[in-house]
């Protein structure tokens, strides 16, 4: 990481691997210059949605749980996705190393407590001197309120930026739009 000359602007999306990210970020600042977060839980209502929640049910009453792809990336973006879309993201999972892909999905899972983990970005992002964030944010979110990124995009002096009509990936509901917020930050 050292060896980067220019800052990087960074886009995250998602569970659980968007905070690592904004953890990098903000813990090596001087690497990134902006920060872009699409629908990404931060706050303290957020949590995971069932097709990922079935990793943390008690007594690993979900261990070995199919990983169900079509469910999680259908449901929070009914708007636009084609089937070869929800394909590419299924992909992974089916064929010889289907096993090995949903064995790390459940381990990502399981490993990592989402509410420590948007505690410890919203306490990281809390300090100045980071780079600046903008919020764009699908409204339409079946698995995350916008209520919660309201506060944390205030807590961290974020901008923030509505698309209606659009879902959980707003990258994926209507690209070209959210192209077009994320170009006028960046």
């Amino acid at each position: 990481i050292a060896d980067v000359e220019d800052p990087v602007d960074l886009v995250v999306s998602g569970f659980i691997t968007s905070q690592a990210a904004l953890l990098l970020a903000a813990e090596n600042p001087a690497l990134f210059r902006r920060v872009v977060v699409l629908n990404t839980p931060l706050g303290p209502g957020h949590k995971l949605p069932d097709p990922l929640a079935v990793y943390t049910r008690p007594f690993g009453m979900g261990k070995g749980a199919q990983a169900d792809v079509y469910k999680l990336a259908y449901f929070g973006n009914e708007f636009a996705l084609t089937e070869e879309t929800v394909a590419k993201y299924e992909a992974p999972y089916l064929g010889g190393d289907g096993e090995a892909a949903r064995a790390a999905l459940e381990a990502t899972v399981t490993k990592n407590d989402l509410k420590a983990l948007t505690q410890r970005v919203s306490k990281a992002w809390s300090t100045r001197g980071l780079p600046k964030v903008r919020i764009v944010w699908g409204v339409n979110d079946k698995y995350l309120g916008d209520k919660d990124m309201y506060t944390w995009a205030e807590d961290v002096r974020a901008t923030f930026d509505c698309m209606r009509s659009v879902g959980h990936m707003p990258q994926e509901d209507f690209a070209q739009d959210a192209g077009r917020f994320i170009d006028a930050f960046l």
